[in-house]
């Protein structure tokens, strides 16, 4: 039975601002992209697993002009949320592209060229066998001096959990989403980012699931 009233009836800009909310429940994305910019990182930014760019919608908020970002996904358009908010004239101009890729397509010609590597809500959805390699990929991708940037929900004790499982596996129609409890974070990072030296392990508003990890490469 169809309605009369539903998600696609709405205008433009009043789906871009339900989104948000509805992401906002889980990760305050605009206190990410402040975390990053504090970080000062140099100008040249790889977010892989950008989905549909809404994290690039508050980096370009929150960092200074003049850098340049690339997102990678090898879902179905890739950036299209951020494309629609440009067309509606409410961005900031920024150096801002976004390919239909997987971050192992990029090596081994663009090894070691990123000042900033991001990878946001990437490990509970990629396959078991893809998270360990996707992350070795940053590794890889990262300059001398660069910073990988992991964020990810730690599974715990919170009543936030289901409705995140919930959210993740409904909304981008994964029904294999899997959220690694903090000690599996903690150690799979430690494993595939151990050359990297840690910078501050944090945590991202609103939730104290949401575990940041920031790297450095030497």
């Amino acid at each position: 039975m169809s309605h009369p009233i539903g998600w696609r009836t709405l205008p433009t800009r009043a789906r871009l601002a339900a989104a948000r909310r509805l992401r906002g429940v889980s990760i305050d994305l605009d206190a990410l992209a402040a975390t990053v910019a504090s970080l000062t990182p140099g100008p040249r930014i790889l977010e892989i697993g950008c989905g549909k760019g809404s994290l690039a919608l508050a980096l370009l908020r929150a960092l200074p002009p003049g850098f340049e970002y690339l997102g990678v996904d090898p879902g179905e358009s890739p950036g299209r949320r951020f494309a629609t908010a440009r067309r509606l004239g409410d961005l900031p101009d920024g150096a801002v592209t976004f390919r239909r890729l997987r971050s192992a397509e990029l090596l081994p010609a663009e090894a070691g060229r990123f000042d900033l590597v991001l990878l946001v809500d990437v490990l509970h959805h990629a396959p078991d066998d893809e998270r360990r390699p996707v992350l070795r990929d940053a590794a890889r991708l990262v300059a001398p001096g660069g910073l990988v940037v992991v964020v990810d929900w730690a599974r715990g004790r919170s009543w936030a959990d289901p409705w995140c499982l919930l959210t993740c596996r409904w909304i981008p129609r994964d029904e294999h989403a899997r959220f690694l409890d903090r000690a599996e974070f903690d150690d799979m990072l430690g494993a595939e980012l151990g050359e990297l030296k840690p910078v501050i392990t944090t945590g991202v508003p609103p939730r104290r699931n949401n575990v940041l990890s920031v790297r450095r490469r030497n």
